[in-house]
């Protein structure tokens, strides 16, 4: 019939042997590759069927928004860092120079004021002037002082090292800048993808030019093709005859009496619906299963998602 025999077609055991049908798939199972930042694909590099080293580029997304991203946090870095110097160096020479003249000027105009002050307060003194013209030149007087006290400050300050607190917020600034620099190289990074393992394309799902992200799907699949395995359904009556380790074979009708060989790797810890369909129209679909991983021995060389047959040899 060309069918994957079911427990009712060949007896649950055979003499000594537990009968369950089962699927090829690949040790490493189907891993995903997927973009990690939502682009549109300019290429993809790979075909099914094909053969890939660990780390080799797959795909590629377009990059120039990142790379846009890039040259703006490499200029905000630039920007920052010489804040920074600034802050460290203090005021440069012209601005030292603007400061001491604008105090020069300030002593100036406050020396004059003062004179004037005196000259008013004595023709005051001497009944030649009125209190109201004493008054101004007190008031001047007061006004020039506090522009004089403020010209001196700022030559001060114009000359003093670094405040903490001004070091300490251009060095944060600073090192925001190249967090930012940092995050928008990884995003660049983030455009080529590479293959996680060593292995073989099983399924390619888009192309160039259409958009990739977490959410759309992967963009293909890989699998490690070098160490296959089978997915096989126990029947539920047959459980306590299986244990890890014992032999097994496993045969298909594509390849005859062919028998290939292997061993009980995992067995679940809990009973399950069958997944694995034999495409009799008797077999029963409501059985509890369990499923149980047959390790096949290296070499072997079967298609991935191959309907077999599974006989489990157990010592008892």
């Amino acid at each position: 019939r060309g069918l994957v025999p079911t427990q009712s077609d060949s007896g649950r055991k055979a003499g000594a042997r537990i009968v369950a049908p089962g699927v090829v798939e690949a040790a490493s199972e189907e891993i995903a590759v997927r973009a990690e930042i939502p682009g549109r694909l300019t290429s993809v590099a790979v075909e099914e069927g094909g053969h890939v080293a660990r780390h080799q580029i797959v795909a590629t997304l377009d990059d120039s928004l990142a790379r846009a991203q890039v040259e703006a946090a490499v200029a905000e870095v630039k920007l920052r860092q010489a804040e920074l110097q600034a802050v460290l160096n203090g005021a440069n020479q012209l601005q030292r120079r603007e400061v001491w003249v604008h105090m020069k000027e300030a002593e100036a105009a406050l020396a004059q004021a003062r004179t004037e002050y005196e000259r008013r307060k004595k023709l005051f003194d001497q009944g030649a002037l009125a209190q109201e013209e004493v008054e101004r030149a007190a008031r001047d007087l007061a006004v020039l002082q506090e522009r004089s006290e403020e010209a001196t400050l700022h030559r001060q300050m114009a000359g003093a090292p670094a405040v903490d607190t001004d070091r300490q917020r251009a060095e944060a600034a600073l090192a925001a800048a190249k967090a930012n620099l940092d995050e928008a190289r990884a995003l660049i990074a983030k455009a080529t993808i590479r293959a996680p393992l060593a292995g073989v394309v099983v399924h390619r799902f888009l192309k160039p030019g259409e958009l990739a992200s977490e959410t759309s799907g992967p963009i293909l699949t890989i699998a490690d093709l070098s160490q296959l395995r089978v997915r096989a359904e126990i029947d539920e009556a047959d459980i306590g005859s299986i244990c890890v380790g014992e032999k097994a074979y496993i045969t298909a009708p594509a390849y005859g009496d062919r028998r290939f060989s292997g061993h009980v790797i995992r067995i679940a810890s809990a009973l399950g619906r069958k997944n694995v369909s034999t495409g009799d129209p008797a077999e029963r679909v409501d059985t509890k299963v369990l499923e149980t991983l047959v390790g096949l021995d290296p070499g072997t060389s079967l298609p991935l998602g191959l309907r077999v047959t599974c006989y489990l040899l157990p010592d008892r």
